[in-house]
């Protein structure tokens, strides 16, 4: 190559996005590495370090290809970070609705911009992928358990906490969430609380 190809060279092979990845996968550690030696050889240095890069590699990791238990944990993370209880709330929940699910005594349930574009459509006969519904349930004034159902393209992950926002029941049918007695029922895509538009 000559040494007039190398920048045109340099700028195409940064310009692909599987190149600018591996090119962080690599810089990232080393400048953590480099950080840490100069901070010196502290505990907390350390475990910051290795936070940072386990958020790396998990951002290369493909969510759906992670194990059940680390999925839903991801799910609960992705939806307390975006704040998911100012989202737009379900049709038919703007308040909170006394149920006689296994989700408390009462719920509050929210969409996302994804589900909630489809909820303003028509003509749908299933929901999007990237579609996730969550809800709240509560005993009076005591939230109980946070249920999320998130769609992508193998289908519907269940994910619900116990009382200590702790995933318990998690997976593609989980608990049963999937089954003809439950979700598995409606004639609206795994969602109870309201119907496809």
């Amino acid at each position: 190559m000559d040494r007039d190809q190398a920048p045109a060279y340099l700028a195409n092979f940064l310009e692909c996005p599987s190149h600018q990845s591996a090119l962080a996968m690599v810089i990232l550690p080393l400048v953590l590495l480099i950080s840490i030696v100069g901070c010196g050889d502290s505990a907390s240095s350390r475990n910051a370090a290795q936070e940072i890069i386990d958020q790396a590699t998990r951002s290369e990791t493909a969510v759906t290809d992670l194990p059940a238990p680390e999925r839903a944990a991801v799910l609960l993370e992705q939806i307390i970070e975006a704040e998911y209880q100012k989202w737009q709330r379900a049709p038919g929940y703007e308040e909170r609705q006394p149920t006689q699910a296994p989700h408390g005594t009462e719920v509050d349930i929210y969409v996302n911009a994804e589900l909630a574009v489809a909820i303003g459509s028509t003509g749908r006969s299933e929901w999007p992928v990237g579609s996730i519904v969550v809800k709240d349930g509560w005993d009076g004034n005591t939230l109980t358990l946070i249920a999320a159902m998130s769609k992508d393209s193998d289908g519907w992950f269940y994910m619900e906490t116990n009382a200590d926002l702790k995933p318990v029941f998690f997976g593609v049918n989980a608990g049963g969430c999937a089954t003809s007695a439950c979700h598995g029922k409606s004639g609206s895509d795994a969602i109870l609380a309201f119907d496809l538009p």
